[in-house]
């Protein structure tokens, strides 16, 4: 009895370690109304510029900034130098800033390599930016959401 209850536990210990998918990856489609979202740039890991592809006569929004929903990344720049609680910001904290904003760029850019951009709008952000929930779409089928993704791996802001 004992020896088929430690052959069993270490047969589901086994099969756990190899399910390593993480939460934030599935092969189900996310949400019935996702555009397809053609990135020209990836300014940020929660704001990038491109085209929403409507996917009815070819319509689509071009040049669209969006910003992400879901999350709040680490600034590239110091552009919001103005805005509360950058304006408290030392040469320090704002060295710190950078340097975790461009280690997630990098991050986000490298993961999205390969992959095709979907877009699930949630509507406007206080600056007017275009805002929703960011999917990437693997070669292997899997969908990423993207906010979940950064959450999981310290991309985004405390």
């Amino acid at each position: 009895w004992v020896v088929s209850f430690a052959i069993g536990f270490v047969g589901l210990s086994v099969a756990r370690s190899q399910d390593q998918t993480p939460k934030w990856q599935s092969k189900t489609r996310p949400a019935a109304n996702l555009f397809l979202l053609r990135v020209s740039e990836i300014h940020d890991a929660d704001t990038v510029k491109g085209d929403i592809v409507i996917g009815f006569r070819d319509v689509e929004f071009a040049n669209q900034t969006i910003r992400a929903f879901g999350f709040d990344a680490w600034e590239v720049t110091r552009a919001r130098i103005q805005v509360k609680p950058f304006s408290d910001f030392s040469k320090a904290d704002w060295d710190r800033e950078i340097g975790r904003g461009k280690k997630s760029l990098a991050a986000l850019t490298a993961l999205a390599e390969e992959c095709d951009w979907y877009l699930q709008p949630e509507g406007r952000d206080p600056y007017g930016r275009s805002e929703g929930r960011y999917w990437l779409r693997t070669s292997a089928g899997d969908w990423i959401d993207v906010a979940a993704w950064a959450r999981a791996n310290g991309h985004q802001r405390e």
